[in-house]
């Protein structure tokens, strides 16, 4: 349903502030962060103002997926952030985690539809939801990219446009 909704036609853009729509996924996510004991820190601040022309529930969402999935993967008492930041007309989101990381082998398949790779053996999951975040960030002119060493994490980079002023 999320990956339909994220190909369809339907989206309802609007000047938004990326820090508040970190924050709604952020508050979305702390509950599944707290059940694994994992800390969940993020660095916004001035740089994270910066406006994007945003489907708010569904960037919302797609940050929530990759939040949520950073969690899943990671070990329990670990650290899970998200760093904000702006270049000349790119706003910048990382999100880190200390979980199992994916193989580089991996990585050139990660945002195509049920892909299911050997480091989420255990984890439950349809190989869905980094597709729906690569269909959200694809139709907000975004690009998404992840760097990742097996058993030391992952990183994942959506980058945005920024809205001029």
């Amino acid at each position: 349903m999320q990956l339909a909704k994220a190909e369809s036609e339907a989206y309802q853009f609007e000047p938004s502030m990326f820090a508040m729509l970190v924050l709604d996924a952020f508050d979305q996510a702390t509950t599944l962060a707290q059940l694994k004991d994992i800390h969940l820190e993020h660095d916004l601040d001035d740089e994270a103002e910066g406006l994007v022309l945003a489907d708010q529930s569904l960037l919302t969402r797609a940050l929530f997926n990759l939040l949520e999935n950073a969690i899943k993967y990671s070990p329990v008492e670990s650290r899970v952030s998200v760093r904000v930041s702006c270049t000349p007309g790119w706003l910048r989101c990382e999100i880190t985690d200390e979980g199992r990381g994916i193989d580089a082998a991996d990585l050139p398949q990660l945002f195509g539809q049920y892909q299911r790779f050997a480091s989420a053996k255990g984890i439950d999951g349809l190989g869905l939801g980094l597709s729906m975040v690569k269909a959200v960030v694809d139709r907000h002119q975004g690009r998404i990219s992840c760097q990742s060493v097996v058993g030391r994490g992952s990183c994942f980079i959506l980058e945005l446009p920024l809205l001029e002023e």
